[in-house]
C-alpha cells in the first residue's frame, strides 16, 4: 500500500513540474519577444555620453552644435538607428579632437 501510495506522489509531483516547466517556458518565450525591438541599453547609455561631452566641447561652435542638435533629434524620432547615431558621434569626436 506505501509503494502505490508513492508512486502517485511520484506521479503527481511529476505533473506539477511539466506544468510548472511548460509555463516558465512559455513565459520566457514571450518576454524574449517583447524585448526583440528594443535598443542595447549599454549603446545607448554610450551615446548619452559622447552627446553630453561633444554638446559641451561644442558650446562655442554654433554650426557644429545645430548639426548635433540634428542628429539626436533624428534619433530621438527614430529616423536613425542605434548604431548609426553612434557611429556618426564617433565620427564627430575624431574630428572635434
Amino acid at each position: 500500500m506505501d509503494i502505490i501510495a508513492l508512486i502517485l506522489f511520484g506521479f503527481l509531483l511529476l505533473g506539477f513540474i511539466l506544468a510548472f516547466r511548460g509555463r516558465h517556458k512559455n513565459g520566457f518565450e514571450r518576454l524574449m519577444q517583447a524585448n526583440k525591438d528594443v535598443a542595447p541599453l549599454f549603446k545607448e547609455r554610450s551615446a548619452k555620453i559622447k552627446y553630453d561631452a561633444l554638446f559641451a566641447s561644442f558650446k562655442n561652435n554654433p554650426s557644429a552644435l545645430k548639426v548635433l542638435e540634428n542628429l539626436q533629434i533624428d534619433f530621438l524620432e527614430k529616423k536613425i538607428s542605434i548604431d548609426d547615431y553612434n557611429e556618426k558621434l564617433d565620427e564627430m569626436t575624431a574630428r572635434n579632437g
